[in-house]
Parts: structure tokens; C-alpha cells; sequence
């Protein structure tokens, strides 16, 4: 059985649907594009990130048009959307300021329809919104991993790090963090296809390669 993923982003690379990672071309536009090109990069890196090495069903929800920015009404709706595609995972690599309670309500309408949320949070600072609701999987970035290896912050900010991407060669960060936290998420279900979404937070702590938050230290 294909694993479902959900990507709620600025839509998907124009190469996505010569890759052969599932079925890129699904999903629905919420900007004014009426399309799901990505203009701005960010959602394309995210998409490369969590379906490389994987065979599973990309859907994708695009929120962002011309830059990382939409209106609550809009990523509402495309939280509701994805509710009703019968996904498992849904990746949201991004971080609002502030939350109500109608982006509670959507994203535990999507909780409840079976879907792991994880989203994206920073390694430092206040927390962002979806990833302080309740149950959401927190994915930040993390310089100690590489592809492929992951951490166990379990910090007041995030509970996974990962490979953040490189600085200067496109998005990295907390956003491509928490899409390589997503790749682990997937490549766990396309090996235990009965897995419960409930179980694959811990799955994922079994195979951090570090565990607690990552140690920088200044000047001796």
C-alpha cells in the first residue's frame, strides 16, 4: 500500500512529475495561480526533501504564492483539504506568530482523520504555530545531522532535528529540518505499512543518532 503525504506549501518543483516519487501532480491551489508551480523555491525544496528515496504519494496544498505568506483563512482551508485526502503525514514547514482557535479546531479535524502532523519549529526562541498545538511533531533543524540521521532534542522548542540543508544553496533550516523529519516519518510507514501514527514518534526517537539538544559552544 502507498503511503499518502501531504505537503501544505508553495507547490511542488517543475520536475516533480518526471521523478517518479509518486504522484507529484496531485493537490489543489488555494492562491490565485490556479496551479501548483512553485515560484518561490521554498516548497520545491521541502518536496526534494521528503520524496527522495521514497515511492510514496505526494499531495500537495499550496498556500504560498509569491512569498512565505497567506492569510489564516487560507491555511485553514487547505488544513480542512487535506483532512479529506486520507493522508498519513502531512509536512508543514513553516511557523505562524500566533494561533486561534479555528487553526486548532482544523488541525485536530486532520489529527482525528488519522494524520501525523509535523511541522516546522526553531531550535531557539518563542514557539510558532502549528507546531505548539497539541500532538504535532516538532522538526527543526540540526548542523550535527546529515542526511538521513536524525535527533532527539525533546527541548522546550522541537522534539526532532534534522539535516537543515546547506545555507546558501537554497532554503534551509527549520523548514528543510523538519522535511527531512517527514522523509524519516515516511520511510518508517513504507517499511511497516500497519504502523500506527501514534507509534511513529517513538519509532523515530529509536533511531536518533543523537539524543538532546544540539551544544554550541562560543570563544574559549
Amino acid at each position: 500500500m502507498t503511503v499518502r503525504v501531504g505537503i501544505i506549501d508553495s507547490g511542488i518543483p517543475s520536475t516533480a512529475a518526471a521523478t517518479g516519487s509518486g504522484a507529484a501532480h496531485e493537490g489543489r491551489d488555494f492562491t490565485a495561480h490556479e496551479d501548483l508551480g512553485d515560484r518561490i523555491g521554498h516548497g520545491s525544496a521541502v518536496f526534494e526533501a521528503i520524496s527522495s528515496g521514497s515511492v510514496a504519494q505526494m499531495i500537495t496544498a499550496k498556500i504560498f504564492a509569491d512569498q512565505l505568506r497567506c492569510s489564516p483563512e487560507t491555511l485553514i482551508a487547505a488544513i480542512e483539504w487535506m483532512a479529506e485526502q486520507q493522508v498519513a503525514i502531512v509536512n508543514m514547514s513553516f511557523g505562524m506568530a500566533a494561533a486561534d482557535d479555528r487553526l486548532a479546531a482544523a488541525v485536530a479535524t486532520l489529527q482525528d482523520s488519522g494524520a501525523l502532523c509535523i511541522a516546522a519549529a526553531p531550535a531557539q526562541g518563542s514557539p510558532v504555530y502549528p507546531s505548539a498545538l497539541p500532538n504535532v511533531i516538532r522538526g527543526t533543524g540540526d548542523a550535527r545531522c546529515g542526511p538521513g540521521t536524525l535527533s532527539w532534542l525533546n527541548s522546550e522548542q522541537a522534539d526532532f532535528g534534522a539535516h537543515p540543508g546547506q545555507p546558501g544553496a537554497g532554503p534551509a533550516g527549520a523548514s528543510i529540518g523538519c522535511a527531512h523529519v517527514t522523509q524519516a516519518a515516511v520511510q518508517l510507514l513504507e517499511e511497516h505499512p500497519t504502523m500506527a501514527a501514534a507509534d511513529i514518534p517513538k519509532a523515530l526517537q529509536n533511531r536518533a543518532r543523537w539524543h538532546g539538544p544540539e551544544r554550541r559552544l562560543g570563544p574559549a
